[in-house]
């Protein structure tokens, strides 16, 4: 499915990563592990591109997900670069979370924290221990002793694995 040209004969490069996106999606959604209904117009952009991609028209659903025009030069679009700027930016509402923090000590100058992140930077592992993610999980899972006390409200996802 790599590269690729669309129906009005526009040329496609480098487009492994909305590739890959796009086969996990349609993994999910014939393994019947995601409903497209539940990700409301996403989900409709989504359910387009998979039915041009179950047609062989593999170019047409790769920009069927974009959702800024992107620049077309020589009658090519380069995706080079571009995974968050085209596909990333379609899951950003579905990629959210939200984690509070409370300290109990009276003297801390911040005693709730609350952070927000849109998506999860797992980093590349060399060895289970540099392993970024998992550190940051762990952490978050078994904090030791900090110096303000402060504990999480929210608790990981059940099925989230260290």
């Amino acid at each position: 499915m790599g590269g690729g040209e669309t129906s009005t004969g526009t040329h496609l490069v480098n487009t492994c990563p909305i590739d890959n996106w796009l086969m996990i999606f349609q993994a999910l959604v014939k393994s019947k592990k995601v409903d497209l209904s539940e990700l409301n117009e996403i989900g409709k952009i989504l359910e387009s591109a998979i039915c041009l991609i179950d047609d062989k028209k593999f170019g047409d659903a790769k920009v069927t997900t974009l959702l800024t025009q992107p620049q077309v030069i020589n009658n090519t679009i380069n995706f080079y670069g571009s995974e968050d700027d085209y596909f990333i930016q379609l899951l950003r509402p579905y990629l959210s979370s939200k984690v509070t923090s409370k300290c109990r000590l009276n003297t801390c100058p911040r005693p709730l924290e609350i952070i927000k992140s849109c998506s999860v930077n797992m980093g590349i592992p060399t060895n289970q221990e540099n392993n970024i993610f998992t550190s940051a999980l762990y952490i978050w899972t078994k904090p030791g002793i900090v110096q303000c006390r402060r504990r999480f409200d929210s608790k990981p996802d059940p099925s989230t694995h260290v």
